[in-house]
């Protein structure tokens, strides 16, 4: 029994020099060491508990978001060539769908880019669970992209004709053939813009006098086809088939939406017609704005 107490007051006295063999600086590293740990358990914690929380109100909130009723929770007002169940297609909106989850604005911006005949799209989102969607569509003013195509039927070529159309913009769109089938030609041997572009150079200049003659009605004479080819002439062909050549140096920048030229030389027509010089079958050329040399045509 006395080696027993001999040998423990012997590991007592070893634990005892040990600790003064650590100086003060280790003991506090130590300490600040185990502080840290249990500070970071308790972040850890704490993040843990954050995210789970958060996934809870996550999953909660887009439980309330769900359609349940497509026609009455979203709203849509549509336009004569786009439908409503398009846009509800384009946004995948249908019974069962999450709002939660629809990229709204990405969807807008794809639409407005990959459908160019709506012009704008405005959303509102009424929380939780219904949208209100109201599309404005583009008007269109003259065809443009004449492109004929062959189609075989019964061992016959038929020839397929197909226009896009372009508003006052100048964007080209696609659109019914039926409601565009009265509207001013502009020819281009070489399209300057396709499907989702905007017009520019003569076309562009040929866009601006359809405007201003036909929309805001400047000059009161129909002009069913413009002919962007010509190198010196911007050529026009009235309902009565008389021809009118504009010089094309005449003309204003087409990007100028106000075009005081274009404005002055169609003024001038309309004073020449109201006066009475309009023969039948003529060539009205214009090379100077105070200036119209009218012929006959043989």
């Amino acid at each position: 029994m006395r080696t027993v107490n001999k040998h423990s007051r012997s590991l007592h006295a070893a634990r005892k020099q040990a600790g003064k063999g650590l100086s003060p600086g280790w003991r506090r590293g130590i300490k600040i060491s185990l502080a840290v740990c249990l500070l970071g358990l308790v972040a850890y914690a704490l993040v843990k508990g954050c995210l789970f929380a958060t996934a809870k109100l996550k999953s909660s909130w887009e439980a309330q978001c769900v359609v349940t009723n497509v026609t009455a929770q979203a709203s849509i007002s549509a336009s004569p060539h786009v439908k409503e169940e398009h846009v509800r297609e384009w946004f995948g909106l249908s019974n069962g769908c999450n709002l939660a989850r629809i990229d709204i604005n990405g969807t807008r911006e794809r639409i407005l880019r990959e459908h160019p005949i709506v012009r704008d799209l405005t959303v509102v989102r009424h929380l939780p669970a219904a949208i209100e969607i109201a599309l404005e569509e583009r008007k269109p003013i003259a065809r443009v992209n004449f492109q004929t195509s062959t189609v075989n039927q019964d061992g016959h070529g038929i020839a397929i004709h197909r226009w896009d159309v372009a508003d006052a913009e100048g964007m080209v769109f696609e659109y019914a053939k039926r409601d565009s089938a009265k509207l001013p030609v502009i020819l281009e041997k070489n399209p300057t813009a396709r499907r989702g572009e905007r017009l520019n150079g003569r076309a562009l200049a040929a866009l601006r006098l359809v405007e201003l003659s036909t929309v805001q009605g400047i000059v009161s004479l129909p002009i069913p086809e413009i002919d962007t080819d010509n190198e010196t002439y911007l050529k026009l062909t009235t309902a009565d088939y008389n021809t009118i050549l504009i010089d094309w140096k005449l003309l204003d920048d087409p990007t100028d939406e106000d075009q005081p030229a274009m404005r002055q030389i169609l003024k001038n027509l309309q004073n020449l017609f109201n006066n009475g010089v309009r023969p039948h079958r003529a060539t009205y050329t214009i090379t100077d704005l105070d200036r119209i040399a009218v012929r006959p045509n043989e």
